[in-house]
């Protein structure tokens, strides 16, 4: 299993984690491709941010590392990695090098 591999992994625990406590209609699809942003997504802001810390909690379990994931302007950018699974594992392999 190559890194990026392993981070979306990691994802789709803290998805898991986080969907246990979300009502059914705010419940994370755990695709790579899943919108998390826009309107097409199911998060409200609180549910991305319980998310983005269920998912630095899991990289830290599962890969050893220590990191933050995002920031406010990570949030509002046009290209933002918090946009799915997929852009979000590619992010965060960006940081691991």
């Amino acid at each position: 299993m190559d890194k990026k591999e392993k981070i979306i992994n990691a994802i789709f625990m803290a998805i898991d984690e986080v969907n246990e406590k979300l009502p059914r209609e705010h419940r994370i699809e755990k695709s790579p491709q899943a919108p998390w942003l826009g309107p097409a997504s199911r998060l409200d802001s609180m549910g991305l941010i319980f998310l983005i810390v269920a998912i630095e909690k899991k990289i830290k379990e599962k890969l050893g590392v220590d990191i933050k994931i995002a920031n406010e302007k990570m949030i509002f950018l046009q290209d933002s990695p918090l946009q799915n699974a997929d852009r979000l594992a590619s992010h965060i392999s960006l940081l691991l090098r």
